[in-house]
């Protein structure tokens, strides 16, 4: 985050238990970029046990305010168009929760309702171990809509997950002439 302003709004479209919000919330805080104005966090999950624990962990950690957890799924989202500075996301592999196939079918869906919330010039984090879907599948029609630009990807060894990948997408500031196919 260096010199950068940090971010009003962030949101984990699948926080589970908060634990990347509420990392965040600590990085800002240990570089001093959280006193005056906290960033907002928002947690959205389907699972409503999971939300439970994130205020648990909330709680725990202390100073994470402000903080919200919402019930609700990543496929629509209840946040206004053009809303988010900052998502961080680890959408299922398909390993503990749901199935691969279930992922497959919905990464392109979550990522495009992803694209609406994220304020022009946000950016979103997202890794998984999908890569070849995320690739091949996800990002290319939002690039070519002009919603979403690739700026970085990372991948590392997740516990012997060689294909992990960190990917940083950027939703463009201004809006991106897309070519009319003939």
């Amino acid at each position: 985050l260096g010199p950068l302003e940090p971010p009003r709004t962030i949101l984990d479209p699948m926080c589970g238990v908060g634990t990347y919000l509420i990392a965040l919330r600590w990085v800002l805080q240990q570089r001093g970029l959280d006193s005056q104005h906290p960033s907002e966090l928002i947690g959205v999950d389907l699972d409503a046990g999971s939300l439970a624990h994130m205020w648990e962990n909330v709680e725990t950690f202390g100073n994470c305010q402000p903080c919200t957890a919402i019930l609700g799924s990543s496929s629509r989202l209840p946040l206004k168009s053009d809303s988010v500075d900052l998502i961080v996301a680890d959408p299922p592999w398909g390993q503990r929760h749901s199935s691969h196939q279930y992922v497959k079918h919905n990464f392109r869906k979550w990522v495009a309702e992803w694209a609406r919330v994220l304020r022009p010039g946000g950016r979103a984090v997202i890794v998984t171990i999908c890569k070849k879907v995320f690739e091949d599948q996800v990002m290319p029609p939002l690039q070519q809509q002009g919603l979403l630009e690739l700026e970085e990807n990372i991948q590392f060894d997740n516990k012997g997950w060689t294909v992990c990948r960190l990917y940083v997408v950027r939703k463009p500031s201004a809006p991106v002439e897309v070519p009319v196919q003939a």
